[in-house]
């Protein structure tokens, strides 16, 4: 493998996964159940935070306004755009420049413009990502040829000139500088170039090539942890004082600030990333694209910069661009705010307020900021969800109400406030509020919701909310063995149910010795109809949840799945009939069934690690099912 020189790092970089911030999720897999609008809020938190978590591509789980390129494309959107099309869009290469004007200049003798022209290119390729720049490393060194060679053109035969800018065949025999040049030529396109010899018209470019060449000759391939251990302190400092001695040499040369670019790299490999950030920091006035482009590149390798330096920054829409929680505390945040405030019309103000925001809300539950907003936000909808989240962790129901009232509902918006009637007990609400979210308002009735609750529910106008309460209401009904109850309100949920919990009252009621028997058959044979659809995505995300929840919330999930799943219920009729008919000749064939239907609800959702799988090591139906089927077996070898 070639060591990794910066361009290419980053290009291979962009192309790497990082681990995801978010919780684990189904990725084109099994489904599991959207729980988050009845969990704590940093679940919502989280995904307004990182919309795009499943998208490995660096950066891009970050919501748009809080990634560090967007204050710059905000402010200066023509400079910044490419580089945030790369890094964000996944954009192609754009063409080389045009190098028309230049040689119209050159042919009509007119070097002044072409020396513009020659600028202009090398500035553009400056302005262009690195992978996009290394690509047009050909234009680069033509542009840069003209402006070491421009003070010695003037001397020189004119048709010569234009033969030798232009591309068109020159002489074998050439003046003294153009001889040279076309040595530096070919020396450039080696990997190795001869020394320079004092005075050599492009010494500049043959010795920033040196520069690489001494890197590669004292470098080992590899990745930066590995390079690090097999490079001495005494290496990494010549390499440093060879970048330096070329930024002193060559002031004024249009290839310094590669050389200041480089020392970056330099800094990145050795592991001194403080020192590289000063360095980033330093070049972003003169080569603001690349340089942003490296600061994007520590970034997204886990190195942030010194929150001291961002102190120090005087631009503001730099300072906003790497202002994130890595980089803030209470007091910066009182600072930042304030800073903010003395310009509230402009663009990097409302985006600096948002990663504040962002910043209180990740750590609310330590207590907010001192100099956090009072007053309700409404300018921008990203802020004032920000400001609920923060106000809604810390406790603070009323204000994060307020807040989420005075903007538009949304998805995230709702969600929010759904957590927060949750987490203020008002579960009747939430269930009305959810109508829309499935499995969260399954979840709240199922399990959240009070029975007096739950009687309100099931007078709700809303179609889903009232079927699904009355649904609920029949399992809390034969949980409490109250069939005939039961009956009435499923045959209320649905027409549909209606025929099939007639016959089930009828085996309920039964005083038939076999009543257990066929009442488990029937539960059997009828899973997902009688109660609440059999839908293993809900199950697993429950399950998921039973696992997290606090003590009290896991009992209720438990109660929940256990007297709604006909299966189950079929399991502990089962169980009752075995038990009292362990001599019965039917015993062992009731056993395999009640056998399979133990191995088809413990592997429900895929697998025996979900709820019933755990939950059946340790639940006292099944222990008694155990112990009458070892006594079967042993009266039926």
């Amino acid at each position: 493998m070639r060591r990794f020189t910066w361009t290419v790092a980053l290009g291979l970089a962009l192309l790497a996964s990082l681990d995801s911030p978010r919780d684990l999720v189904a990725c084109g897999g099994p489904s599991y159940a959207d729980l988050g609008p009845v969990l704590p809020v940093d679940h919502t938190l989280q995904l307004i935070l990182t919309p795009g978590a499943d998208d490995m591509n660096w950066g891009n789980w970050e919501r748009e306004e809080l990634r560090f390129l967007y204050p710059l494309r905000q402010a200066r959107p023509n400079e910044f755009g490419t580089l945030w099309d790369f890094a964000h869009e996944n954009a192609a290469a754009p063409a080389p420049p045009s190098f028309t004007a230049f040689e119209a200049a050159v042919r009509a003798g007119r070097n002044r413009d072409a020396t513009r022209e020659a600028r202009a290119i090398v500035d553009q390729i400056y302005a262009l990502p690195p992978v996009f720049a290394a690509t047009q490393r050909k234009e680069l060194d033509r542009a840069v040829e003209w402006l070491e060679l421009e003070s010695q053109v003037a001397r020189l035969p004119k048709d010569l000139v234009v033969a030798f800018f232009t591309g068109q065949s020159v002489p074998d025999k050439l003046p003294p500088a153009l001889a040279a040049a076309r040595q530096a030529r070919e020396a450039l396109m080696s990997s190795a170039p001869p020394p320079v010899k004092k005075g050599h018209p492009r010494a500049g470019s043959l010795e920033l090539a040196a520069l690489r060449a001494e890197f590669a000759g004292n470098v080992p391939d590899g990745f930066s942890e590995a390079i690090r251990k097999q490079v001495s302190k005494k290496t990494w400092k010549n390499l440093e004082k060879s970048a330096d001695a070329y930024v002193k040499r060559y002031a004024n040369h249009p290839l310094r600030d590669e050389a200041r670019l480089w020392k970056i790299r330099v800094l990145y490999f050795q592991g001194d990333y403080v020192r590289a950030w000063d360095e980033a920091v330093a070049v972003f006035p003169d080569r603001p694209v690349r340089a942003a482009a490296e600061m994007r590149f520590l970034l997204v390798q886990g190195h942030p910069p010194d929150p001291a330096l961002v102190d120090r920054l005087k631009d503001p829409v730099l300072l906003t661009a790497l202002t994130s929680h890595h980089t803030l505390d209470a007091a910066r945040f009182d600072k930042r705010w304030a800073l903010a405030e003395t310009a509230p019309s402009a663009g990097w103000s409302e985006n600096l307020r948002v990663r504040l925001l962002a910043f209180a809300a990740r750590h609310a539950s330590a207590g907010l900021p001192p100099g956090f907003p009072r007053d309700v936000l409404k300018k921008s909808v990203l802020a004032g969800k920000l400001r609920a989240a923060a106000l809604l962790a810390a406790q603070r129901y009323a204000d994060a109400e307020a807040q989420l009232l005075a903007i538009p509902p949304d998805a995230e918006r709702d969600r929010l406030y759904s957590q927060l009637l949750v987490s203020r007990g008002e579960m009747a609400k939430a269930a009305e509020l959810l109508e829309v979210g499935g499995d969260a308002r399954r979840y709240v009735i199922r399990v959240l919701a009070s029975d007096k609750e739950l009687a309100a529910l099931t007078r709700s106008k809303l179609p889903k909310v009232r079927e699904d309460a009355l649904v609920e209401s029949a399992a809390r009904a034969v949980a409490q063995g109250k069939w005939a109850l039961a009956a009435r309100h499923a045959s209320l949920a649905s027409s549909g149910r209606a025929k099939l919990w007639k016959k089930l009252g009828v085996l309920a009621a039964s005083k038939q010795p076999d009543r257990d028997l066929e009442l488990a058959r029937y539960l059997d044979a009828h899973v997902g109809e009688l109660f609440f659809d059999a839908d293993p995505g809900f199950y697993r995300g429950v399950s998921g949840r039973e696992e997290q929840a606090p003590a009290a919330e896991k009992k209720k999930i438990a109660l929940a799945l256990t007297r709604s799943h006909e299966r189950w219920l079929a399991l502990e009729a089962y169980t009752r009939f075995l038990e009292q008919n362990v001599k019965d000749a039917r015993a062992r064939a009731v056993l395999s069934e009640a056998d399979r239907a133990y191995s088809r609800i413990t592997n429900f959702g895929g697998g025996d690690a979900f709820f019933f799988g755990r939950h059946a090591k340790h639940d006292a139906t099944i222990a008694r099912l155990r112990a009458a089927g070892a006594k079967i077996r042993k009266l039926n070898p």
